[in-house]
């Protein structure tokens, strides 16, 4: 930071007002009684038709520009090096920015392909759960069903590879048959092939259902018959039940399956397709303009740095030196006024007319910032 090259006190400076602004003075020191008086008469100083600054002005004056004079010339030291760092990486920015539209040029075409398969691919509307949590959703309802179905067939007392047939064809069959049926009805235009794989899917169920159904009579009458079980209801009540309960499975798998398919299961999967073909495709050409563009947001990190470095300690320079020339003002204001108020008729002499601000003058490197780097065009 600059320091004035000389310091004076508002006590001096009144001092010396007063005593320039006075008609007399002290004698040197003589002998009393030839010495007598101890002053003598003298002119004001300045005249008051005196249109030159008075010397002691003259002298604040050029005080006060040595000191600003000093104050600019270490912001100018310090400013290389912050303009050093400012202009190359404006430069960089710069570079990088061109290379970046090369990159873009380049891979122009996956891009424009990337947005026409995202077009196409938004136009079908998104999973109304995620895909890992429906399937979650599934696996959970079918082992449940098997695991239920399995410990029924038990209650009888039948061997365990029948029991484990069983339920794994309740298992495959339902969860298998809920999914297609979901999937064919829900698409808008059905085929004859939609048509029949609904029909076969739910005459497999409802036929798969009764054969348990009557499976599961007799094994429970004959459990009945050895003293196996002592379920307290008829076999017919308790098939119905089991029928009732695979069908609410069934239902709820197939509703399941169908909210999740899509009424144009084909026009789907080709625009998911498109849209994965045209991501790789982009993937793969624009892989330098990523790094282009990673480089570019850490070279602007450091212009944008650079940039508020130099003008945060352009501004407090200015500052100062508006600071130091307020001083200097200052100064010159209150010689002026104690000068005044020493003159017997408090006349104002011709040179205080002149307003000091107009005097000192801040140097011209602190008007404004130059924000152009050597051997560039002006923006």
């Amino acid at each position: 930071m600059a320091r004035r090259i000389k310091y004076y006190s508002l006590r001096e400076i009144r001092r010396k007002g007063k005593r320039d602004g006075r008609d007399w003075r002290w004698k040197p020191w003589r002998p009393l009684p030839s010495g007598w008086p101890l002053w003598e008469t003298k002119n004001p100083e300045p005249p008051v038709d005196q249109r030159e600054l008075s010397q002691y002005e003259s002298k604040l004056i050029s005080v006060a520009h040595e000191n600003l004079e000093r104050i600019g010339s270490e912001w100018s030291n310090e400013d290389e090096n912050l303009t050093e760092e400012y202009c190359n990486s404006k430069a960089k920015l710069k570079e990088l920015k061109d290379k970046i539209e090369d990159e873009k040029e380049e891979c122009k075409d996956a891009i424009g392909l990337l947005e026409k398969a995202r077009e196409g691919f938004s136009k079908y509307p998104p999973r109304w759960i995620p895909l890992w949590f429906y399937w979650l959703i599934f696996g959970i309802i079918t082992t449940g069903e098997g695991l239920f179905n399995y410990y029924v067939f038990q209650l009888f007392g039948q061997e365990k590879e029948e029991t484990f047939i069983m339920a794994v064809a309740i298992i495959l069959t339902i969860p298998v048959a809920s999914k297609l049926i979901g999937y064919h009805h829900k698409k808008s235009n059905k085929t004859v092939s939609d048509r029949f794989w609904l029909v076969l899917m739910t005459v497999i169920v409802v036929g798969e259902l009764i054969a348990l159904a009557i499976l599961r009579e007799r094994f429970f009458e004959a459990s009945k018959a050895i003293g196996v079980s002592d379920i307290p209801i008829t076999s017919t009540v308790f098939a119905l039940v089991l029928i009732v309960f695979n069908l609410v499975i069934f239902t709820g798998l197939t509703y399941l399956s169908y909210t999740e398919s899509r009424t144009d299961p084909e026009g789907y999967r080709i625009a998911k397709k498109a849209y994965k073909d045209a991501s790789g495709a982009v993937e793969k050409e624009c892989t330098d303009e990523k790094m282009v563009a990673e480089e570019l947001a850490s070279v602007r990190e450091r212009f944008n740095r650079a940039h508020a470095a130099r003008e945060s300690t352009f501004e407090e320079y200015q500052y100062m030196a508006h600071k130091e020339r307020d001083a200097w003002v200052t100064y010159i204001r209150t010689y002026r006024y104690a000068n005044i108020n020493a003159r017997k008729d408090n006349t104002l002499p011709e040179s205080f007319k002149i307003d000091p601000e107009t005097l000192i003058k801040i140097p011209a490197a602190f008007d404004s910032l130059d924000w152009d780097c050597p051997g560039e065009e002006k923006e």
